[in-house]
């Protein structure tokens, strides 16, 4: 249960941060910041759209700076203060 507790509070505290699920992430080009929610690692980067140029059928895929893995939410790049 306590396991559980500290999973809901992580995704609050996610939410709360303007972090959401990558599936509403922009598929245009637009560069954002990506967080991976299970390891807690960020990274950089855009979507990349192969549409019409893959032999394989795949649509395309995101391209980050460090290749930090499969990464589950997504915001805007924060700008400084």
């Amino acid at each position: 249960m306590e396991d559980e507790n500290k999973k809901a509070w992580a995704l609050l505290l996610r939410m709360a941060d303007g972090w959401k699920d990558i599936t509403t992430a922009p598929k245009d080009g637009t560069r954002i910041e990506f967080l991976n929610a299970d390891s807690g690692l960020k990274d950089i980067g855009y979507w990349c759209d192969y549409k019409g140029q893959s032999m394989t059928g795949i649509e395309g895929e995101w391209n980050t700076e460090l290749g930090n893995g499969d990464m589950t939410h997504w915001r805007p790049i924060q700008r400084e203060p």
